[in-house]
């Protein structure tokens, strides 16, 4: 049995404002599972306003594949919820390997407190191989007094010895692990195959008298989103937007899009058809992050993934010097950014080799074929 634990919506499309995470989750359970037909999915998401028990249910994640998913009791207080999960984390593990064998393999996405403890029992009671899927240092947003960083590193700490093989989203946290001795490579995301299919099937910049711009993320403000919509506003006319997402600015971006509906196009949560759609449409991808060392947004890889040129803020690029000739990298300012947008077909086609070299780079290394076998390989499983 493979177990992967991760916080998961497990419903298309996920009323979430991490749906990367959520396709990137799905993405990799589909591997796991040509490796072991016996894949569950330990789900320590907590949601709101709940009072249910452990439940096992059966869950779709693309292509016809299902796999079982365990979700611990959730009470209607988040916050006591995730507390007795942590302390109740024995009792949980304990049910799954009861319902479903002991798992040789567990899969951990991110240093959360309740994958960590998990970690860590999973490390003393049986030899399973624990991989790490890093994705966020505890402390790279500013979170003021909640304790829920201080509590996710400090389990981490305890776990993260016991990591038979790890992933990180960027070269800090890579880093971080290899002092620890844990065998590290990146992964900044994950390349499906319909990101290839559109690269060659919908070029950008089909329409020679309009530009379309597309944002594929959160909408909150520590991912840019309300620069994004200044960005909006003050774009020319003949450009166009493209928004999909949810999160604390979703009303924002919906009231914008009523009144200037020419302008602004917003889906909302979406699901992965329709994502797929959207990006079909676009000419240019936007990230407007404000740098943080501790962070790699997914939408920067499957932007250049699908041959479109990314307008960026600055990146931790280290381990990533191959993307950097295919990012249009700006200050994050609004004349700046504005300045990208109106150049944006004269750009793309200064850089266009850069980026085809890039996305075919990001296949080979992050679509399904490469990761497999890379997965294989630290599993100790051989190729199919």
């Amino acid at each position: 049995m493979i177990l992967f634990v991760a916080p998961y919506a497990g419903e298309l499309p996920e009323n979430s404002p991490f749906l990367a995470a959520a396709r990137k989750i799905r993405f990799l359970l589909r591997i796991l599972k040509s490796i072991d037909s016996n894949v569950v999915l330990l789900n320590s998401a907590h949601r709101m306003n709940e009072k249910r028990l452990l439940r096992f249910e059966s869950i779709d994640i693309g292509k016809g594949d299902q796999i079982v998913m365990a979700t611990p009791r959730t009470f209607v207080n988040a916050w006591l919820g995730r507390s007795m999960n942590i302390l109740q984390a024995s009792s949980i593990i304990d049910a799954v390997i009861q319902r479903y064998g002991s798992p040789s393999i567990a899969w951990f996405y991110n240093g959360y407190a309740f994958e960590s403890r998990v970690a860590v029992i999973l490390k003393h009671r049986h030899d399973a191989k624990l991989i790490l899927e890093f994705e966020d240092w505890h402390f790279a947003r500013y979170r003021g007094l909640n304790p829920k960083p201080f509590l996710d590193w400090f389990f981490w700490v305890q776990a993260a010895q016991h990591f038979t093989y790890s992933f990180a989203v960027n070269a800090k946290l890579q880093n971080r692990l290899i002092t620890r001795s844990v065998p590290s490579q990146l992964l900044p995301g994950v390349i499906s195959d319909w990101v290839v299919a559109l690269r060659e099937k919908c070029p950008p910049f089909r329409c020679p008298d309009s530009v379309t711009i597309g944002y594929f993320g959160g909408l909150s403000r520590e991912k840019g989103a309300h620069f994004l919509l200044d960005i909006i506003k003050r774009a020319k006319p003949q450009t166009r937007f493209i928004v999909t997402g949810k999160g604390e600015l979703e009303s924002d971006f919906a009231e914008f899009t009523s009144r200037f509906p020419d302008r602004l196009c917003f889906l909302g949560s979406v699901s992965d058809d329709q994502l797929q759609e959207a990006m079909a449409c676009t000419d240019v991808v936007v990230n407007a992050h404000e740098y943080n060392v501790g962070i790699f947004p997914f939408k920067v890889l499957e932007a250049v993934a699908i041959g479109r040129l990314l307008i960026s803020t600055q990146l931790p690029m280290d381990g990533y010097g191959w993307l950097k000739d295919a990012i249009e990298f700006r200050q994050h300012c609004l004349p700046d950014f504005l300045a990208a947008i109106d150049s944006a077909r004269s750009i793309y086609n200064c850089r266009k080799t850069a980026i085809d070299k890039a996305a075919m780079t990001a296949e080979m290394m992050f679509g399904c074929n490469g990761l497999e076998t890379c997965i294989r390989k630290m599993a100790g499983v051989g190729p199919r």
